[in-house]
This record gives C-alpha cells, structure tokens and sequence, in this order.
C-alpha cells in the first residue's frame, strides 16, 4: 500500500548499519553512537519519515549505497562528516561518485586502515550527472540487469516521458562494474544523419576514423577485444545509423554490450526489446513526494492530500514526466486542484524546467514528438482509436486492413498490446481524441461505433450452443459452435472504425457472433 502520511524531517542524518533498516538522527554524532560498527555508513541530507518512523528520501538511498560499497567499514560522506571535527579519526578517501548519478562527493572512512573505494569512478565511463533521484523502478532495474547479462543488445522502448533515459543511465551504473573497459553514454537527441551516428560514437570513444574503413568499422576495430558498455540515447530519429552501429559491433566485438532507449525498437538480429511499464501507483506517489519537496519544501503527504495524490499519479497512468510536471504545481495549487485540473491535462502539465529539451518540458509536446513522426495514414489510424476508452481487439479496430499500422503504433509505443488486446494509455486517447476532434472525424466515428454495437444481437445464453469462460466472467466466442463463421468471408465483414469504412449491415446469421466479438471493449 502507499503510504498515506510523509512528513518532511527536515536535515538529518541517516545510519545505515548492516542489515537493520535506515534510521534518522537529529545529529551525526547521534547516529554515530547508535551504529555498532561496519559495515555501515553515515549520510545527512534532508528525508522524509513514514509513519512507521523509518525514513525515506533520496538521502535514504544514498546511505544505502555506501553501505553497499563499505565492505566491513564505516564509511562518512562529507556533509556527515563535518560535524565530527577532530572527535574521530576520518580517512579522507577522495572525492567518488555513486552509482545514483547525482554530484559526486568526497567520502571518509572512520578509522581503521584506509582502503580504496570501488565506487563508479572504478570504471572509465561518461554517465551523465543527474540533478534529482530516481525513485523506484528496483524491480525493472534487476530484470534489466539480467537480460544485460544474457544478451549484448536490450532496447529500452516507450512512448515519450516513460522514463527511458534515466532507467538506462541508473542500469548502465548498476552493472557497470561487469564492462572494466567503460561505460559510454552518446547522446543522439541532436542527431539526424545516418553516417552521423557512428562519427558521434567514435568521437565520444576518442577513437580515431579511418577513411577507408568508416566511423563504425573503426570503432568496431578499436573496441575488437574490449569489455564495453555503449548506451545510445534517444534512437529513433536515427533508427537506420544505430543499427549500422549495432550489427558491426555485434559481429564484430563479442565482448561489447549495446543498451539503447528508443520509441521504437531498432529490427536488428540479436536485439532484445523491453518496454518500459508505467510507474506502479505506489512508486509515482513517492516521486509525486519526492519532487513536491523542490516547489514546496514543507509538503506533506496526509490522509487528505494522500487520496488526491494517488488520484493525480492514476489519471496520468504512472508517466514518470507527467507525473513530474504535476507536482511542479504545488507552489500555486493542492494536490486536490492539481487532480481536478487533469480535466485538461495538456494545458495544466506545461511547467517543465529550464534546460531540456522543449519536447521534455510538457506533456503535450512529447507526445506530439512521438505523433509528428508517423505518417497521414497511421496519424488517422491512432486518432480513431480514441473511442475506445477501456482497450479494444483487433476485429473493433478494422481487422487485417489496419494490422500493419496498428503493428507500427505498437512498435512506436503509442499502443500497448496485452494477450490479444489492444489499449491506449489514457493521456495518450486524450491526445488521440483531442487530433480526432481537429480532424472533424469524432461524430462519425462514434457514430460507427455506437451503431455497430447497437445493431449487435447479444450471443446466445452460455446453456445453448456454448460456454462462458473460466470463473463465469463474459462469453466465449470460440468456445462456441458458431466460431466457423469468424474465418473466410465473415471476417471481412468487421467492421472497420480505425480504417474509417461504414459498419456492416448485420452480424453472423445464427448469433450475431461478428457483431459481438468485433465490437467487445
């Protein structure tokens, strides 16, 4: 369940000792008296605390990482340690950089014989600073980790504002230990050549071009015997230069992984596709907390706004972005005028920072991105699709004469396709419906629909000529005896709402099984 009280505690610090769970002192010397030795760490920075008592907060998670890398120590971070002065012995260990991304920070040891630390800086690598933590997504990132171990390309695919970027750039950290030759992050959100794909890669590896060979060769040669993470940002403009990237150094480099984040996937052998889910409700109200605290520092999640909150981070289908520019508003409005302003979601989420991309600074604009993409057909396609408000199957959609555009909007992460059925996420039906109504198409669209379904007989009681499914929930088609009507000429009698043709007269003469099942949401 979420948590339904935050209170923010303010500067304190946080003790992570063993295996007992983080706690909150009001002081470092405090904490200090109450760890029992190493290994454990010292942290302080501002926290939230539950109402268990525990804290929780991006000062929590960076504690927890230096008791992953303290090894039988104590390790101080800096801001810890200078409340000590000369109470304690501390080894200063240099300046390191964990594998949370944000600034690095010098780190300490209490005592003892100094030790290197094996932080991230361990492994050469450019993985670009993060200015805010990452919350939640352990469970992706472990899976991620997994599929990196058994496999050498994994595309991060998702629509915009899902958080691709910042689950690579955490998992490329978390595994970086496995690459000693580095970790390399390129950035392609600038790029639109083809060849210019592989010049940026050779460039941010420093690796000299060869003219006769070509930038991917060279780099393919340079990095022949290496153990190597490449991460490439942003692909999909450059779908066809990544992939010449890619295919030369999987043949050629068996030792070198690709980690690439895309709206779609690249279609290249070898290539493993993961899609990035949505922000479970529980972790979206905690970045929801998390990023409240920068717009109002004295926030807190109670039995009242908790209800909103969870409201808010639902409507907006758990969109790491959205969800985002949400709290942004909580220096002017509550989280209860923030949940009803969702009424029009593209106008109220425009409040992103300064210093993204402008596509990253409001919803609207990174859906339209991904939508600005797509050719007129697939534009009308995905705009149709609109009225299906809770998922619809492929018969609704138009059957075999859309499959190929439907099969573009999944790979293009603007339609999710669960076991046979299809849906939108509901922030993108409303941009759908919002290109349907400029379109002029809504009334005649909906008009379609609703005569189809009304035109449908219902099927036959399930004591008649078939069955209802597992647990008694609704009727199933195939277990009937009229399924043979669903091959050959019936099946093109579907009518077609995302194709845009009139609906059929009829449905299957026996049943009205066609109607039916090709009209079910």
């Amino acid at each position: 369940m979420t948590d339904t009280r935050l209170l923010p505690a303010g500067t304190v610090t946080i003790l992570c000792a063993g295996d007992a769970p983080p706690a909150a002192f009001a002081t470092p010397e405090e904490a200090l008296a109450a760890s029992a030795g190493g290994p454990a760490a010292l942290h302080t920075g501002e926290a939230l605390i539950r109402e268990d008592g525990t804290p929780t907060g991006p000062a929590v998670r960076r504690c927890e990482l230096l008791r992953a890398l303290a090894d039988g120590r104590t390790l101080v971070s800096a801001r810890a340690a200078s409340a000590f002065e000369d109470a304690v012995t501390l080894h200063d260990l240099g300046v390191h950089r964990l594998a949370d991304l944000t600034a690095p920070e010098r780190i300490f040891q209490l005592g003892g014989t100094p030790e290197p630390l094996r932080s991230l800086d361990v492994v050469p690598n450019n993985l670009p600073v993060q200015l805010t933590g990452f919350v939640g997504r352990e469970a992706e990132t472990g899976d991620l980790r997994r599929l990196l171990a058994g496999g050498r390309l994994v595309t991060l695919a998702g629509p915009g504002g899902s958080g691709k970027t910042r689950l690579a750039a955490q998992v490329a950290a978390a595994a970086a230990p496995r690459w000693p030759d580095g970790v390399w992050w390129v950035e392609l959100d600038a790029v639109t050549g083809r060849a210019e794909v592989a010049e940026l890669v050779a460039a941010t590896l420093d690796v000299p071009v060869e003219p006769r060979a070509g930038a991917a060769r060279s780099v393919a040669t340079e990095l022949r015997d290496r153990r190597v993470l490449l991460c490439l940002d942003n692909c999909e403009q450059v779908l066809d230069g990544v992939a010449d990237v890619a295919v030369e150094l999987l043949k050629s480099c068996p030792e070198v992984a690709l980690l690439t984040t895309s709206r779609e996937p690249l279609d290249v052998p070898g290539e493993t596709v993961w899609r990035v889910p949505p922000l479970a409700v529980e972790e979206a109200v905690a970045l929801f907390v998390e990023r409240a605290g920068a717009v109002r520092p004295l926030f807190t999640l109670d039995t009242s706004s908790a209800a909103a909150v969870r409201s808010v981070c639902t409507r907006l289908d758990g969109i790491p972005l959205a969800v985002e520019l949400a709290a942004a508003w909580l220096g002017t409005l509550t989280p209860h005028q923030i949940d009803a302003g969702l009424g029009d979601r593209f106008a109220l989420l425009t409040r992103g920072p300064r210093g993204v991309p402008a596509r990253q600074r409001t919803l609207e604009g990174s859906i339209a991105w991904s939508h600005d993409q797509l050719d007129d057909a697939d534009r009308a396609v995905f705009r149709r699709l609109a009225v299906f408000a809770g998922g619809f199957t492929l018969d609704a959609a138009g059957g075999p004469a859309v499959l190929p555009a439907l099969g573009r909007l999944v790979d293009k992460s603007l339609v999710v396709a669960e076991d046979g059925r299809y849906r939108l996420l509901e922030t993108l039906r409303e941009y759908a419906a919002a290109r349907l109504a400029e379109a002029g198409e809504a009334d005649a669209v909906r008009e379609r629909t609703s005569t189809t379904t009304s035109r449908s007989p219902k099927p036959p009681s399930p004591t008649s000529t078939g069955t209802r499914t597992p647990g008694g929930r609704g009727w199933n088609p195939s277990a009937t005896t009229c399924a043979r009507p669903w091959n050959g000429r019936w099946r093109r009698r579907i009518p077609t709402v995302a194709a845009g043709s009139p609906p059929p007269s009829r449905g299957c003469g026996t049943c009205g099984a066609a109607g039916t099942r090709a009209w079910r949401t």
